[in-house]
């Protein structure tokens, strides 16, 4: 795919999703329904317009990252612990639901042998957090106790995800389930989790340092980028899903930071459209 034939795909999936987006906001429902029934008509589900590759994977791997960075920078940390015990239950909840359901009809309805229908049981388990942010902020109850709840049990579904394809996997390769490399998945898991807080607030300084020499704009802006990507590979190398990293970062530069990602580029694109008109 050469780079004016790119242009032109994702030209035609802005225009697409943002035509839709409109059109279900029009109707009273999420926008990111309509842009989900977006790709499903432009992909290769329907029309056939755009094929999936390495190119679009990457660039909705950026945008999730960035994502679930502001939607750290706008979690209230104390509201998701006083909530911790009903989010652990949603994540219970929708981790054994999904999970015994897609195993039991693959195992029962299709005649999938055990192994297949474990593993479609365990890819069940996962949450996308994009979409229930999305959906929460279009239902306009982002801030709200519910949300909260949401948000906490999606992180937890998660991670509770990754430990359950690890043991699947042992068990899968060797026939049993290896305790020992269980735990020690949970545990650079958690470390990460409490580590990754900590390592972005000791970088604010260093920030604020660097954005005070700095005789070039941007530099915040690009400071904020590389904490994300930076902790979405320890987040990675650990084993732990990456948009873990780029939450962690909104977490602890919530309150810390006066100068939010996407205040940043709001910012320039107000300043780009006024030098337009």
């Amino acid at each position: 795919m050469d780079v004016s034939e790119f242009f032109l795909k994702l030209l035609l999936i802005i225009i697409s999703a943002k035509f839709f987006a409109e059109v279900f906001i029009y109707l009273h429902l999420p926008s990111v329904l309509g842009e989900v029934i977006a790709g499903i008509i432009i992909g290769p589900s329907l029309l056939g317009f755009i094929e999936p590759d390495a190119t679009f994977h990457l660039l909705a791997e950026i945008g999730i990252l960035l994502l679930l960075f502001e939607v750290g920078l706008e979690t209230d940390v104390g509201q998701i612990i006083k909530v911790g015990i009903q989010s652990t239950l949603v994540a219970i909840t929708g981790v054994a639901t999904p999970a015994a359901a897609g195993f039991w009809v693959s195992y029962h309805w299709f005649g999938l042998d055990m192994i297949p229908s474990l593993f479609i049981g365990g890819t069940m388990v996962a949450t996308s957090i994009g979409i229930t942010v999305r959906v929460l902020v279009d239902l306009k109850k982002r801030h709200t106790k519910v949300s909260q709840i949401v948000i906490g049990a999606a992180v937890m579904d998660d991670v509770i995800g990754v430990v359950v394809l690890a043991v699947l996997y042992d068990f899968a390769v060797k026939g049993t389930v290896s305790i020992a490399d269980t735990a020690r998945v949970m545990f650079f898991i958690a470390v990460f989790l409490v580590l990754a807080p900590i390592i972005a607030k000791l970088f604010v300084p260093t920030m604020a340092k660097l954005s005070s020499v700095s005789k070039t704009k941007g530099m915040i802006p690009a400071l904020i980028v590389s904490l994300i990507l930076g902790l979405a590979v320890i987040s990675h190398k650990v084993g732990a899903p990456e948009i873990l990293g780029s939450f962690a970062a909104g977490l602890a530069l919530a309150r810390r930071f006066f100068l939010p990602l996407g205040a940043t580029i709001e910012h320039y694109s107000h300043e780009m459209a006024e030098k337009i008109e």
